[in-house]
C-alpha cells in the first residue's frame, strides 16, 4: 500500500516469502533472474520499436504523450542504468529492494511527480532524431554490454537513494514492460511481452499494492491506478 513508509523492507519468513502489510511476496527472486527477464525484455522492446511505422511516431501515444514522447521516457529504463552507474559504485545501500524504490519515489508530492515525468518525455523526443531506431538500438546495445561487466551489488546512486544493481535492474524491467506494453497498444501490435518479464516487473508493484483493490482490479469490478 501507498502508506508504507518509504524505508520499510519485507522481513523474510520460514517459507521464503516477504511479508508487507497485507501482501505475501516472493524473496526468492535472483540477480541471474532479474538479469535474464532484463535482457529477454529489452530483445522484445527493440522488436516493438522496430515494428512502429513511420507515420505513427507523431500520433498519440499515452496522456499528453505522442509516441515519440512515450518512446523517449521508455528509454529511461535504459539510460537511467548508465547514467547511475557512471560514480565509483562503491557507496552503501540506502535502499535494498525494487519496492522500496518506488515506495521512496511516492512518498512526494505526486502531482509534482506526473509533471516531472511528463515534461521530461516530451523534452526527451527532441533526442530520437530523424530516425529514432537508429538512436534506440544504440543505446540499448550500449547498455547491455556495460551490464555485462558490471557485479550485481554495483552501487546504483539515484535521486531518491542507493540501491545495488540487481535492484534498481528489477525497477528497469518494471518500466521497460509497461511502456512497451503502451507502445504496444499506442501501435496496434500484440500484447507479448516475455511472461519472466512481465511477472518480475509485477512483483515489486504487488508489494505495495492495496490487495483488496487488486483482486478486485483483477476480477474485472474496479479500476486501480496505483500512481494516482
Amino acid at each position: 500500500m501507498m502508506g508504507v513508509a518509504a524505508d520499510t523492507e519485507p522481513t523474510r519468513t520460514d517459507h521464503g516469502t516477504s511479508t508487507v502489510p497485507g501482501v505475501m511476496l516472493s524473496t526468492m527472486t535472483s540477480a541471474m533472474e532479474i538479469r535474464a527477464a532484463f535482457n529477454a525484455a529489452a530483445g522484445w522492446y527493440l522488436r516493438v520499436i522496430d515494428s512502429i511505422e513511420t507515420r505513427q511516431w507523431d500520433q498519440p501515444g499515452l496522456g499528453v504523450w505522442d509516441l515519440r514522447s512515450l518512446v523517449a521516457h521508455s528509454l529511461r529504463s535504459f539510460s537511467t542504468v548508465d547514467e547511475y552507474t557512471s560514480g565509483p559504485g562503491t557507496e552503501p545501500a540506502t535502499i535494498h529492494s525494487a519496492l522500496g524504490y518506488y515506495q521512496a519515489i511516492l512518498q512526494g508530492d505526486r502531482a509534482t511527480l506526473h509533471a516531472s515525468v511528463a515534461k521530461r518525455g516530451s523534452d526527451g523526443a527532441a533526442k530520437l532524431g530523424e530516425d529514432p531506431s537508429v538512436v534506440i538500438h544504440a543505446l540499448v546495445a550500449r547498455v547491455l554490454d556495460k551490464l555485462r561487466a558490471l557485479p550485481d551489488d554495483r552501487a546504483c546512486v539515484t535521486p531518491f537513494g542507493v540501491l545495488p544493481l540487481s535492484a534498481y535492474l528489477q525497477t528497469r524491467l518494471v518500466e521497460l514492460v509497461v511502456h512497451g506494453l503502451d507502445i504496444c497498444r499506442a501501435t496496434g501490435q500484440t500484447l507479448d511481452a516475455p511472461t519472466d518479464a512481465a511477472r518480475l516487473a509485477l512483483e515489486p508493484l504487488i508489494g505495495f499494492s492495496d490487495p483488496q483493490r487488486v483482486l478486485l482490479a483483477i476480477t474485472g469490478r474496479a479500476l486501480y491506478d496505483l500512481f494516482a
